[in-house]
């Protein structure tokens, strides 16, 4: 394993040949003159809610590409060197001198944080830290995968072996399971996963003057009374984003739903890994199924049986097989990815997390 000692030794041997005064203290800001290209090469690691700092000693700096290509060069070398090393003697100095010595002060300075960066990584990557992040990051691209399939949004109520068996299912290609086994969860134990998710809405400000509206359908649902439970909570699921639009100032013109919950969960690329399957769920399910539209002309034109259940098909009165407890339940688990909604900083309404 690379110690911390054996990083700073090479990163004095690196830097110690010129002057570096102020620009270092300037350090671990990210590098301003390639920031584009790098955050574009690093985009997808937005998803895992893990950065890259580079310094930003180069941004008003001068250097052609030729010495950039140079210094990021030799770096290789250096950590082709000395990446199987824990300790640090004067020969190590004398080598890295050699390869560094044809750059420039400000070339040495790139070829320091550089290969500084890529020993950081190898570090990391010996302890099998990139392995559990590749993991985890597989964990949730496929679990949205097999709950959007399914037509489920992913909530946070719902535990890690649940969805481990909602994604086998889908694996397996027997999505057909999957809305039994999520019904299966809320349901066993005289429904107390329902029940206890929602008393934990109770002290939620986005939630807390709907009570009494979530614990009649609440009770309604555990009757078996869907006809009532549905119509109830379809209404709130808008009720909710509306009210955190309010809340948090957001540019949006409220009763345009579509433009409402897109500016609520915002850009789904600047969530947290822990986060981003249930805003991505959540995001799908509003605009494939709670808030799509509906042609009444068309849907009159099928059998009562056949009509699409949506929030626009119910509360019009044009569905009337409603009455089914995955509808309910469907509502009761969006309100539950709603509820883990965090209240923004109102300087920077931009961000958004779940």
């Amino acid at each position: 394993m690379i110690n911390r000692k054996f990083l700073d030794d090479l990163e004095k041997s690196l830097s110690h040949y010129a002057a570096i005064g102020e620009i270092v203290n300037r350090q671990n800001a990210m590098l301003a003159s390639i920031g584009k290209q790098l955050s574009e090469y690093v985009s997808s690691a937005n998803l895992v809610n893990f950065s890259i700092q580079l310094p930003d000693i180069y941004s008003s700096l001068r250097i052609n590409t030729t010495e950039w290509a140079k210094a990021i060069q030799i770096s290789s070398g250096v950590f082709d060197s000395v990446r199987n090393l824990s300790t640090w003697s004067e020969v190590y100095s004398k080598q890295i001198y050699s390869l560094t010595e044809s750059l420039s002060f400000i070339g040495k300075r790139i070829a320091a944080d550089f290969a500084a960066m890529n020993l950081s990584a190898f570090n990391l990557s010996s302890l099998g830290v990139f392995d559990k992040l590749a993991e985890l990051l597989e964990y949730h691209k496929d679990s949205a995968e097999a709950f959007k399939s399914a037509g489920w949004a992913i909530a946070p109520s719902m535990n890690r072996e649940l969805r481990e068996k909602v994604v086998l299912f889908h694996q397996q290609n027997k999505t057909r399971h999957i809305s039994q086994v999520i019904l299966g969860y809320y349901h066993k134990n005289n429904f107390s996963k329902l029940k206890s998710t929602v008393a934990s809405w109770e002290t939620n400000p986005l939630f807390s003057s709907r009570m009494h509206i979530f614990k009649a359908a609440l009770k309604a649902h555990c009757e078996g009374n869907y006809t009532l439970s549905v119509p109830a909570l379809l209404p709130q699921i808008e009720g909710v984003l509306n009210e955190y639009v309010k809340l948090n100032k957001l540019e949006t013109k409220l009763g345009k739903v579509e433009k409402v919950y897109n500016a609520v969960i915002g850009d789904l690329d600047e969530y947290p890994l822990t986060s981003w399957a249930i805003a991505n769920t959540l995001l799908f399910q509003l605009q494939t199924s709670t808030f799509t539209f509906t042609d009444f002309e068309i849907e009159f034109k099928k059998s009562a049986n056949n009509r699409k259940t949506t929030r626009h098909t119910v509360l019009h009165g044009i569905a009337t097989n409603y009455n089914k407890p995955i509808h309910s339940l469907k509502a009761f688990v969006l309100l539950d990815a709603l509820s883990c909604l965090q209240e923004l900083d109102t300087e920077e309404t931009s961000k958004h997390s779940l």
